[in-house]
C-alpha cells in the first residue's frame, strides 16, 4: 500500500485517482472493523498473559504489570497484527527475563527493574513509520 502511494505521489497526472483511492483505503468499514479488533488484540496482549486468536484473554489468563495508560501509549498508532505482537514481544521482553514465541512471560520469568511505562514508551512505533 504504502508503494502504491508513493508512486502516485510521483506522477502528478495520477494525483487526483490517487487521493480517491488512499481514501477508499484507509477509510473502508472493513478496514476500520479490522483496525478495532487489531487494538484489541495489541491492547489485551499488554494487559494479559495469554490472548486467543482474537485477541480476547484466554481462559487461564492473568493480569501483566502493564497498566492500561501504558498499552494505550504502546499501541498507538498499531496498524497490522503483525505489529500488535512485534509491541507485546518488544515490552513484555524488557520487562521480564524470560518470554515465551508470543511474547507471553516465560514460567519462570523474573520481572525486571524497567517500569512499564518506560518499556511501553521504548517500544511503541515510531511516528515516522506509520503509513
Amino acid at each position: 500500500m504504502k508503494s502504491k502511494l508513493v508512486s502516485c505521489l510521483l506522477t502528478t497526472s495520477k494525483l487526483t485517482s490517487c487521493l480517491l483511492v488512499s481514501i477508499v483505503l484507509f477509510t473502508s468499514p472493513t478496514e476500520a472493523a479490522n483496525r478495532e479488533d487489531v487494538v484489541r488484540r495489541c491492547l489485551n496482549g499488554l494487559l494479559y498473559t495469554d490472548i486467543d486468536y482474537n485477541g480476547d484473554p484466554g481462559f487461564n489468563a492473568e493480569y501483566t504489570v502493564v497498566s492500561q495508560s501504558s498499552a494505550a501509549l504502546a499501541c498507538e498508532g498499531v496498524r497490522t497484527r503483525s505489529q500488535a505482537s512485534e509491541i507485546r514481544r518488544c515490552v513484555l521482553g524488557v520487562l521480564y527475563t524470560d518470554i515465551n514465541y508470543d511474547g507471553s512471560p516465560g514460567f519462570n520469568a523474573q520481572r525486571t527493574e524497567i517500569a512499564p511505562e518506560a518499556a511501553a514508551r521504548a517500544c511503541r512505533i515510531c511516528p515516522t513509520n506509520r503509513y
